[in-house]
């Protein structure tokens, strides 16, 4: 049993880490984009990978800020600081992550949307 709770306390801080250099990652990268959102973790099957996906997120970029993203991501990515994580990136991808079904669009910034 005790080898057993070992493991899996191992197991337990792998993952905490592996999160942690992930939210590092999606810290800076949120600071080039004009917003981000989080998406549920896709399973395994979904990704065709072993490992679980630990975060899922769209980020919307502008244009002019596309260039200054794709190579602060590929630093974050190549320079070994974060062996714990892989970072795959894909798009771009039209806005419909930032589109919200909850939101009304005749309502102002201020008012909030009866439920």
């Amino acid at each position: 049993l005790s080898r057993i709770s070992a493991r899996r306390r191992d197991r337990r801080g792998a993952h905490d880490r592996a999160l942690a250099e992930a939210e590092a990652v999606d810290a800076e990268l949120r600071r080039y984009a004009v917003a981000a959102t989080r998406h549920r973790p896709q399973s395994e099957r979904l990704t065709g990978r072993r490992a679980p996906q630990l975060l899922n997120v769209a980020y919307l970029v502008e244009d002019s800020r596309r260039t200054a993203f794709a190579e602060v991501l590929g630093r974050l990515t190549a320079d070994g600081r974060r062996p714990a994580v892989r970072v795959d990136a894909s798009g771009p991808w039209i806005p419909y992550s930032f589109a919200r079904w909850d939101e009304d669009p005749q309502a102002g910034p201020d008012q909030e949307v009866p439920a």
